[in-house]
């Protein structure tokens, strides 16, 4: 490829990767804030909703950090391709 298409790709996935780790960050403070409510409650029935929201959001940061991996392996691809 050429210079400036492999110049594209960078800038495309760097953006991508920007916007996961926004993401990432703001599901992580989400994911502690219902872990220290589910902490702090004592209420069963308000514990287990957050022991489920808390869950739920783990499992999509999860997604989120193969995403996230994915990304990062095509930007290391890219920018050695770059390079040379």
């Amino acid at each position: 490829m050429s210079l400036v298409n492999e110049a594209g790709y960078l800038y495309v996935y760097s953006k991508k990767l920007k916007k996961l780790n926004k993401e990432i960050t703001r599901l992580s403070k989400k994911s502690e804030k219902h872990k220290k409510n589910h902490d702090e409650t004592l209420d069963e029935s308000k514990r287990e909703k957050y022991r489920g929201k808390h869950a739920n959001t783990t499992s999509e940061l999860k997604t989120l950090i193969n995403k996230h991996n994915k990304i990062v392996k095509k930007l290391t691809h890219h920018q050695s391709a770059y390079a040379h």
